[in-house]
């Protein structure tokens, strides 16, 4: 039970973390085209507004682990441990598929011609996570 509450609140931080330096990332290039003055070319804004969306998208996903990971001791009497690890994973898997669905929107990296392949991963990483937060809602409610 512990080992995955930690797991959970470490994966929250380390998601956190990761996402406010590319935040930083983002501002940085914001700022250093405020200062040339140069008008952001339509790429570059769309970009700028994508990678933006991401940060937020994942800071709050991982304050939801952060949140789920310090109330998971109220769903042990009622579930067991298998169950709520299982679901706990595929929260996480979810997210990460998410985030980096994301990623690939923004970059449209070149070897990817189609754009389906580009939007598969951010959208089952969407529906996991739904999903996934839907379930753990049923069984608080359940377990209350």
């Amino acid at each position: 039970m512990n080992r995955l509450r930690c797991l959970l609140l470490s994966f929250s931080f380390l998601w956190i973390f990761l996402w406010s330096i590319f935040g930083t990332l983002i501002a940085s290039r914001i700022t250093t085209f405020a200062q040339t003055q140069v008008p952001l070319p339509k790429e570059e804004q769309w970009l700028i507004q994508l990678l933006t969306s991401a940060h937020s998208h994942m800071n709050v996903m991982s304050l939801l682990i952060g949140i789920l990971g310090i109330s998971l001791p109220l769903l042990f009497p009622y579930f067991s441990l298998k169950i709520l690890t299982r679901l706990s994973y595929g929260l996480v898997f979810s997210i990460i598929l998410f985030g980096a669905g994301l990623l690939m929107e923004a970059f449209h990296f070149p070897f990817l011609q189609n754009s389906f392949f580009i939007l598969v991963p951010a959208s089952l990483g969407a529906v996991g996570f739904i999903l996934s937060v839907g379930i753990f809602g049923v069984l608080f409610f359940v377990a209350s």
